[in-house]
């Protein structure tokens, strides 16, 4: 039996799921905000695999895909409409 000791940083735990030789390994989080985890293998070499989780598979993804292409655009152009304003005035 072989130890494989896993590191990753600048993650998210939340938004990132980790698979090694497809199966999900749980990752715990360190005092530096790493997450690390030591897996046992014995094969030579392992597969690994950080999947990125979309918001779109999240329970509010609707809300969040509202306010990114309808709120936000009307909000920018208010500030754009206000700052040419104050210039010209």
């Amino acid at each position: 039996m072989k130890n494989l000791k896993i590191k990753i940083t600048g993650i998210s735990k939340q938004n990132h799921l980790i698979v090694i030789d497809d199966k999900e390994i749980n990752v715990k989080k360190n005092s530096f905000g790493s997450y690390e985890q030591i897996v046992q293998t014995e094969k030579e070499s392992v597969n690994i695999k950080i999947k990125t989780i979309l918001e779109i598979k999240s329970n509010f993804w609707f809300i969040t895909n509202l306010f990114f292409f309808i709120i936000a655009p009307l909000i920018k152009n208010n500030i754009y409409t206000l700052i040419i304003l104050t210039l010209f005035m």
